[in-house]
């Protein structure tokens, strides 16, 4: 009876060890070079560092050097670009001339509120729904030209490190 107990723990211990060694290891979020969902994948730009992982359709990642930008994807099943051209002009958004990027076609809509906050939207569609690239500048002692600039910049940036799945 020892030995069967004997052997029955050496199996589990076999079985955990090799349980253990099979989990994948959770990079730190601040160190993750790209972060991967169902509808994309996107490769953190050089400079820019992980915010979040993957949740449903969404991730985070900001800029390291002023003016801070935050990135924010999403895919939203639900809206299509026509729907999200819509509820952008509705919030008074100014629609900038489309980008292509990869071979995808993207509208583009910017804001400035309160005189200081510059936000950028875009979208293209994905499936019946949109891939929406959201980015916007913390604060900065950066002239709002010098922020609208870069922003501007960053979107292409940014939309050159997504691949669609």
């Amino acid at each position: 009876m020892k030995k069967l107990l004997l052997c029955f723990a050496f199996l589990a211990a076999g079985v955990m060890t090799s349980w253990a060694q099979a989990q994948p290891k959770l990079v730190p979020i601040d160190q993750q070079k790209e972060i991967s969902g169902k509808y994309y994948t996107v490769k953190i730009p050089e400079g820019w560092t992980a915010r979040s992982r993957m949740v449903s359709n969404s991730c985070t990642f900001s800029m390291n050097e002023s003016p801070y930008l935050t990135a924010s994807p999403n895919v939203i099943t639900y809206e299509t670009v026509d729907e999200f051209k819509k509820k952008y002009e509705e919030k008074d958004y100014k629609a900038l001339d489309n980008i292509t990027v990869n071979k995808r076609e993207f509208v583009v809509y910017e804001l400035l509120e309160d005189g200081k906050y510059y936000k950028i939207q875009a979208a293209t569609a994905v499936g019946d729904g949109s891939f929406q690239l959201q980015l916007m500048a913390g604060n900065s002692s950066l002239s709002l030209e010098k922020v609208k600039e870069i922003i501007e910049a960053s979107v292409k940036t940014v939309l050159e490190k997504v691949t669609f799945k």
